[in-house]
């Protein structure tokens, strides 16, 4: 895994100046890729690309990137892994000789095969460019479900690129409307956009290809998400056993320590099982000091069946400092507050010397671990049982009590109104917002909502889930907890194959009921689980903010945070905001996304907000 950026100018006035650009800023990724730091510049001078370097696969010097190909005059910067690299490479060696063992090389080999459909052969996790100079294209691509990231900032005299935002601090502004949808959605609605103005981001499974001869920017969706569901009869576990194990076994492929991350729950603990039938495992976990949120018991079951080198990462008493110089090293905010675990955990990891870890990641949108596809599915039975169903007085309580942004209040929306599926869970409604924003920062935000008749609710809500939670927020999360750490996490069940079994053989049944979640995956459990295994439970990646909160002091270093200065807050909204918190009648992580956007804005800007035309 590493990181990458870079500038195509379009006038040679703008190369110097470019050049410096990278210079000075490709330092800030070099926590993506420790290992080396290289700059390549075309002879035109008109493309330069720049690289930091976490050495997985291939540890030898011809591996270093940007990559050249000097005989086909092709260039590539890569961040990612191609887990099929070894099945494309034997077809490609009847083409080509290769160099190196690398999966880079054989991006460059795909391409010079089969053009611009070469994305149609590749499977994996990637960010990269390519510029082939004969050509006198770029192509910028992201996998399919945007495990990694590549942000951009485009006008008429040149492109720049970069793996982070931090790389566009300098010479960009906060979007306003964006901001307002990050505090109630957790991200902006539109996928390819980002909390700064003008800095866009190449959306998952879309390629963006740069005409050098005339300027243009195409892009285009390589991969569409369809969901398609066939008949009952198209489901063979024995069909998904294969392609599940096969998934997980292209992960392991490694030239440096890996591991498995376990938390006890079912993702976690399948594929656990499955590494260890193809090779020894080491095992790590999360385990608090507060036992509501421990799973040691479960993990530790699971580590001793499987006989795994099983390892505990223990947080005791986190402090409120030490959560603030987490949330510092982010380049944009992440309202999840599982980002402390899951940054301590890849800590841990980088601390033992292992640079890959494989997880559960995705099991929860593929095939429906969340209480919110169960939950949905009930109310809508109920409403239509209910023929006189009083909307009058379910509007008058919403309008009572939507602001408390408890986790119930969320389907009261759904409950009135059922022609959309929203998304679930979100942060900040406008009535709320508008009472703890400053008036010159507050604009109404959008709900983020789907609908598509073609196919039923449950379908739906995983389609938003798929589409946008999982890309703009919880590999988001992941990208940046375990890169921060210079450790590269990967997750089986995102592969190409795992994911469209899901799409199109499972129905809405095979996923949930009104009382059952997962039960697809249950059964392919059930073959590889102990016959004791716990299946219903439903813990998540948690993290006790509670305990933070309730400690007076620590409460009021968030209140002086929140209401300093610079902020942009209104002091009144955070006081009332706190104390219904510390009462249970508020959600502790609505403080946690505060928390977390106004220290991004103390960090990154110096304590002022440049918001569009504003300054704060």
């Amino acid at each position: 895994m590493c990181g990458i950026i870079g500038s195509i100018n379009y006038d040679k006035e703008s190369y110097k100046e470019n050049e410096e650009w990278i210079k000075s800023k490709i330092s800030l990724l070099s926590h993506r890729g420790p290992d080396n730091e290289k700059i390549w510049i075309s002879n035109s001078k008109n493309v330069i690309f720049g690289h930091t370097k976490l050495s997985i696969i291939d540890l030898s010097d011809k591996n270093f990137q940007p990559m050249n190909d000097s005989i086909n005059n092709i260039t590539i910067t890569y961040n990612g892994e191609i887990y099929n690299f070894l099945e494309l490479k034997k077809e490609l060696s009847n083409d080509f000789e290769f160099i190196t063992n690398s999966d880079t090389e054989v991006i460059i080999k795909s391409y010079l095969k089969w053009g611009e459909n070469f994305l149609d052969k590749i499977e994996g996790m990637f960010a990269f460019a390519l510029f082939d100079e004969n050509e006198k294209k770029i192509f910028l691509a992201r996998d399919r479900l945007g495990e990694k990231p590549l942000f951009y900032f485009s006008n008429t005299k040149y492109f720049l690129f970069s793996s982070e935002l931090t790389s566009f601090y300098s010479f960009s502004k906060i979007d306003k409307k964006n901001l307002n949808e990050t505090l109630l959605n957790g991200f902006p609605l539109k996928r390819d956009e980002t909390l700064l103005t003008d800095i866009a981001q190449v959306e998952p499974g879309q390629m963006v290809k740069i005409d050098l001869k005339n300027r243009k920017i195409i892009k285009r969706n390589y991969w569409d998400f369809k969901i398609k569901v066939n008949s009952p009869s198209s489901i063979k576990e024995s069909d998904f056993d294969k392609i599940l194990n096969s998934s997980i076994e292209k992960c392991l492929i490694s030239d440096v320590k890996t591991c498995v991350t376990l938390s006890g729950g079912l993702d976690s603990s399948l594929i656990t099982s499955i590494a260890s039938k193809q090779k020894k495992i080491d095992t790590f976990s999360i385990v608090f000091k507060n036992q509501k949120f421990d799973e040691r018991d479960h993990a530790l079951k699971i580590s001793k069946y499987f006989k795994t080198n099983h390892h505990e990462v223990e947080i005791n008493d986190y402090s409120l400092d030490q959560i603030i110089e987490i949330i510092e090293k982010l380049d944009t905010p992440i309202l999840d507050s599982s980002i402390i675990p899951s940054y301590i955990l890849f800590k841990n990891l980088r601390d033992n010397n292992y640079k890959v870890a494989i997880g559960g990641d995705g099991g929860d949108e593929i095939f429906g671990g969340y209480n919110h596809y169960r939950i949905l599915n009930k109310i809508n039975l109920v409403k239509n049982n209910l023929a006189n169903f009083n909307l009058t007085f379910l509007n008058f309580l919403i309008r009572k009590i939507e602001n408390l942004n408890f986790k119930g209040a969320q389907y009261l929306s759904f409950l009135s109104n059922n022609s959309f599926v929203y998304k679930i869970p979100f942060f900040l409604k406008n009535n709320l917002r508008t009472q703890i924003l400053d008036f010159r920062v507050f604009e109404n935000a959008k709900h983020l909502k789907f609908k598509n008749d073609n196919i039923d609710l449950v379908k739906q809500s995983q389609f938003i889930d798929i589409n946008y939670t999982l890309p703009l927020s919880l590999l988001n999360k992941l990208d940046r907890c375990s890169m921060l750490n210079s450790v590269e996490s990967r997750s089986p069940f995102l592969s190409k194959d795992v994911v469209e079994y899901s799409l199109t053989k499972l129905k809405s049944s095979d996923l949930v009921s009104n009382k059952d979640q997962k039960i697809f995956l249950k059964k392919i459990g059930h073959k590889y689980l102990p016959n004791n295994f716990i299946y219903e439970r439903k813990q998540g990646f948690s993290f006790p903010l509670i305990d933070i909160l309730k400690r007076d002091k620590e409460k009021e270093k968030i209140e002086n945070i929140l209401t300093s200065k610079n902020s942009i807050f209104k002091k009144n909204g955070i006081k009332m905001l706190l104390t219904k918190t510390r009462n249970s009648k508020i959600r502790p992580e609505l403080i946690f996304s505060l928390l977390n956007m106004q220290i991004w804005i103390n960090k990154k800007f110096n304590g002022e907000l440049n918001i569009e035309d504003e300054i704060i």
